[in-house]
């Protein structure tokens, strides 16, 4: 979308309806800027594709074609722009085979993918970039690193049009820039787009938005999403098992102040909830909850720990249960703030897909948490994580972030300190009996009674 996206399409509504012709390539080519400008606006792509037809509508109605001149940057452009956006809807026509093939590598390409029985010619209009644009059509496995070096000097290599910096003036003539001859190779190619997805140039709905019906999207689709479904809801959880594996069976290797150490546990902590470890590294309230709700899902397992330890008396047993017990004490009953934490985490985890709708992140980060306590809850049925480990582990988180969590920290013993206030309070004893004379045995100040 653009500021100057409403200027734009007044213009371009206003010289539609002044056209002196309504077929042949200058109504096409009217008609293809107010396209784009209502792309640029952020119409509804079905809208558009009906524009675009509109347009081709003008090329297709012309009794007695004329081929277009490509050595006029506006009818180049208009030739190759409006092809693609056609393959990209799906609806490529042989108007453009009839009034441009043989002349330009890249259009003459881009008529092979639509099907069209064309024999390309070598011959390139615009060298630059569309050396890299053909480099990339001819070797698909190198077509990424081409893609990237084409969108690098695209902007650029339009200098001598007219509508070339519009954009620094507000001009209406700014309809958007947007590399469609791109997109239509990556589409027809089923290039992966990673590396250069985010590029301004780019128009990425265009290649991954679905304008119909698919399999998947209707009733007929509902195995297939089940099935597709289970496989996601698996891998998510087998790598919350994993993390938690690695982070307990850790514990007694590293020590809890060592900076791989605490590492580790963040890693831990971002991982099962899905942040970042630098969100929850500049974020303290973000760092705090995400902490105790790891706490709180171990927590969830407490009924089960306890089960585990039986009711013996050992010393490892009872330890287990003391721990928890005051683990429950100090952080609530299991399970407590899922809805806070869902809705606190929502805004720092990546959108999936895209997705913006508050809700569906809250639902998503609320399906994490309760990832982490099924994991949790399985290491512990099938004995993956030792009793003895898992006290380790909390043993090991509470030292290091002990004040984010609220525990106050024992103070390290002081035998100086201790001795000194136990030798004050004898002499104050003493004092007061008057037991203090030339012969009294000091050494009975630290002698046990």
């Amino acid at each position: 979308m653009v500021t100057s996206a409403e200027p734009a399409v007044a213009l371009r509504r206003a010289n539609v309806a002044a056209l002196a012709a309504p077929a042949g390539i200058a109504a096409y080519l009217e008609r293809l800027w107010l396209a784009i400008a209502l792309y640029s606006r952020g119409d509804e792509l079905p809208e558009v594709r009906a524009a675009v037809r509109q347009a081709v509508t003008c090329l297709e109605a012309e009794d007695s074609p004329t081929p277009f001149d490509f050595a006029r940057h506006d009818q180049y452009y208009g030739a190759l722009w409006g092809l693609s956006l056609s393959m990209l809807f799906g609806d490529a026509s042989p108007a453009f085979l009839q009034r441009g093939a043989g002349q330009d590598a890249v259009y003459d390409r881009l008529l092979r993918f639509t099907g069209a029985m064309v024999a390309p010619v070598t011959k390139l209009v615009r060298p630059l970039p569309y050396g890299h644009w053909c480099a990339a059509a001819d070797a698909p496995a190198q077509a990424g690193t081409e893609i990237q070096a084409c969108l690098q000097v695209w902007y650029a290599a339009m200098g001598q049009t007219e509508w070339h910096d519009t954009h620094l003036q507000q001009d209406p003539r700014f309809f958007g820039y947007w590399a469609f001859e791109v997109a239509a190779l990556v589409k027809a190619q089923n290039v992966s787009d990673g590396t250069f997805a985010d590029n301004i140039f780019y128009p990425r709905d265009l290649v991954h938005q679905r304008l119909f019906r698919t399999w998947l999207d209707g009733s007929e689709g509902d195995t297939d999403r089940q099935v597709i479904g289970t496989a996601k809801t698996q891998a998510q959880l087998q790598a919350a098992r994993q993390l938690l594996l690695d982070f307990f069976q850790g514990s007694k290797v590293l020590d809890a102040n060592d900076a791989r150490s605490m590492g580790d546990s963040l890693k831990m902590v971002s991982g099962l909830l899905g942040l970042t470890t630098e969100s929850l590294q500049s974020n303290p309230e973000l760092l705090r909850m995400g902490l105790l709700t790891t706490v709180r899902s171990i927590l969830s397992l407490s009924k089960g720990a306890l089960s585990a330890a039986g009711t013996a008396d050992d010393p490892k047993s009872k330890q287990v249960r003391e721990a928890f017990q005051l683990l429950q004490k100090q952080f609530g009953a299991e399970g407590s703030e899922l809805a806070e934490a869902s809705k606190v985490f929502s805004e720092f985890i990546p959108k999936e897909d895209g997705a913006a709708d508050p809700a569906l992140q809250v639902a998503a980060a609320k399906n994490r948490i309760e990832t982490a306590q099924a994991a949790f809850s399985g290491l512990v049925a099938d004995d993956a994580i030792p009793l003895e480990q898992l006290m380790d582990g909390l043993d090991r988180i509470f030292k290091q972030f002990g004040e984010q969590l609220g525990i106050q920290q024992p103070k390290p013993y002081d035998a100086y300190e201790s001795t000194s206030k136990e030798v004050g309070k004898a002499l104050d004893e003493a004092n007061k009996k008057n037991m203090i004379g030339q012969d009294f045995d000091w050494s009975s100040l630290w002698k046990k009674s």
